[in-house]
C-alpha cells in the first residue's frame, strides 16, 4: 500500500474520529444541562414542600427517592458521556498529529494535484 493510500486511510480515520467527538460532545452537554436542571428542579422541589410532609408522608418520600435515584444515574451517564469526549478528542489529536507529520513529509515530493490536496487536508487539520 503506497503512503498516499495510507494517508487517504488516516484521513478518513481522523475525519470519523472528529465527528464521533463531536457528537459525543454535544450529547455530553445536553444530558449535563438537563441533569443540573433536574438537581435544581429537586431541590426547588424539596424547598417548596413542609418539613411535615417530607417527614410523616410515604408518598412524598418515595417521590423525592425516585427524583434521587434518576438524577444520580443521570449524573453518572453525564459523567461517562464527558469521560467518553475527552477519550475521543484525545485519540482525534493523536491521529492528527501523526497525520499532520505524514502529510508534510509527502508535501515534499508531491505533484502539484496532490500537493492541493495534501495542503487543503493540512488546514482542515489545523497545521
Amino acid at each position: 500500500m503506497s503512503d498516499k493510500d495510507t494517508i487517504a486511510r488516516d484521513f478518513s480515520e481522523w475525519q470519523k474520529a472528529r465527528d464521533s467527538h463531536a457528537k459525543l460532545k454535544k450529547w455530553a452537554k445536553i444530558v449535563s444541562i438537563v441533569t443540573g436542571l433536574g438537581w435544581l428542579l429537586l431541590i426547588y422541589k424539596m424547598a417548596q414542600t413542609s418539613e411535615m410532609v417530607l417527614r410523616y408522608s410515604t408518598e412524598a418520600q418515595e417521590s423525592i427517592g425516585r427524583w434521587t435515584i434518576t438524577l444520580v444515574l443521570m449524573t453518572i451517564v453525564s459523567v461517562g458521556l464527558l469521560l467518553l469526549s475527552g477519550k475521543a478528542k484525545s485519540r482525534m489529536k493523536g491521529l492528527s498529529r501523526r497525520l499532520m507529520s505524514d502529510i508534510r513529509t509527502q508535501l515534499e515530493n508531491a505533484d502539484e494535484g496532490l500537493r492541493a490536496k495534501f495542503e487543503s487536508q493540512l488546514r482542515e487539520l489545523g497545521g
